[in-house]
């Protein structure tokens, strides 16, 4: 799977959504943005997020140090329509 990094350590909530929201307008339906993230806390901010907008959990990674999550754009919207 190939996916677009949008990398957000070191970024503060709720920051780390609106740079999700940026590149996911930047998509086309299907394609996978990768979330590159220090903060747990992420994981549920995502996941409300996605319950509000129809975008799809593709999984995630946990590393040491880090969490990769991945979020496809849902099939059907449009580029650049609201997320």
């Amino acid at each position: 799977m190939e996916a677009h990094l949008v990398d957000v350590r070191g970024v503060r909530c709720p920051d780390h959504i609106k740079f999700l929201m940026a590149k996911i307008r930047q998509l086309e339906p299907g394609e996978v943005v990768e979330l590159l993230t220090r903060d747990p806390e992420v994981e549920l901010d995502v996941q409300t997020w996605l319950s509000r907008t129809g975008h799809i959990f593709k999984g995630s990674v946990h590393e040491e140090g880090a969490i990769r999550i991945y979020v496809a754009k849902k099939l059907g919207s449009a580029r650049d329509a609201a997320s």
